[in-house]
């Protein structure tokens, strides 16, 4: 399995302390400095659908061997000096979760050889633009521009809608769209929303499709932008035939703005009983009583997983 929980390490310094006829000398490292790590899907990567990230920390390593994990930005000191291989790879906070944190396997890592020089007024200034690895599938793809691919189930008292259209859409980084909190990026969101009249909500993909998800420890992740002003459940459905299993799989806490977010989807792939051939993501809402009208917004919904 992929995922790792650890205690992020806060570097302010390393020194390599040695001793040498009775004399302390310090060796002085050399320094990268990564302020953000970001994603483009423009040209042949246009399948993966927005370039949304929210990339929190760099896992470091030079010449294969691991430095460690830092919280962006970061001022990262390392132990080598001249011509090294010096690899990042994004990492995540898994289901939103800060003590939850991982590589996001589905980014291709930056690689680049550094001439790596002691003190930091030599820092290299690294600010990488990843992709998609190329063994990423998408299964689902929802950006809620042509239509609302999520349907009500029966006992569903509202329905989800696009949002009104923003006359003036922007993309990835320049989002939310200015003007319009509603609309996360392009001309319209998803939105669910309830009254006194419509108390709950459970939609999940088209009635009519589902699709393949791998068990065992290949890596399947939901991502999504949301903003919600009431806690909302997102879970996966295993289907075998006419036999359906339900898990819930993440209660998701209001936010007043737009977060992006990356649910584990293993678990619950491998937790189902009924040998599923196929899976489809759900979502589901019922009215707090502290909460006139409850209000869900959805963008860039995508199902993916890792082909090994």
């Amino acid at each position: 399995m992929f995922l790792q929980k650890f205690s992020l390490p806060l570097f302010i310094s390393v020194l390599l302390i040695f001793w040498s006829s009775c004399d302390l000398k310090v060796q002085i490292p050399s320094y990268i400095r990564v302020n953000s790590i970001n994603v483009t899907t423009k040209g042949q990567y246009a399948i993966y659908g927005s370039s949304s990230s929210d990339i929190t920390d760099a896992w470091v390593y030079v010449d294969d061997q691991p430095i460690g994990a830092f919280e962006l930005p970061a001022t990262i000191p390392i132990l080598n000096w001249g011509v090294h291989s010096v690899m990042i790879k994004a990492g995540i906070k898994v289901d939103g979760i800060s003590a939850l944190r991982s590589v996001y396997p589905f980014y291709q890592p930056y690689t680049a050889n550094m001439n790596l020089v002691a003190g930091i007024k030599n820092a290299i200034n690294v600010n990488p633009t990843l992709t998609y690895s190329s063994n990423t599938m998408v299964q689902w793809k929802e950006d809620f521009e042509q239509s609302v691919s999520i349907d009500s189930v029966n006992f569903s008292d509202t329905t989800m809608t696009q949002t009104p259209q923003n006359l003036n859409p922007c993309t990835y980084p320049a989002c939310p769209c200015s003007g319009d909190t509603e609309v996360y990026e392009g001309h319209y969101s998803g939105l669910i929303s309830l009254d006194a009249s419509h108390t709950f909500f459970e939609g999940e993909e088209n009635i009519t499709s589902s699709y393949f998800l791998p068990n065992g420890t290949n890596p399947s992740f939901l991502e999504m932008n949301y903003k919600a002003n009431q806690s909302f459940v997102v879970g996966i459905a295993a289907i075998n035939g006419s036999n359906v299993q339900i898990q819930d799989i993440l209660t998701i806490n209001p936010t007043n703005k737009w977060n992006k977010i990356y649910i584990n989807l293993n678990t619950a792939i491998n937790n189902n009983t009924i040998d599923a051939t196929s899976f489809k993501i759900y979502f589901k809402i019922t009215k707090s009583s502290t909460v006139a009208l409850p209000q869900v917004l959805l963008d860039n919904i995508k199902v993916i997983y890792q082909q090994q």
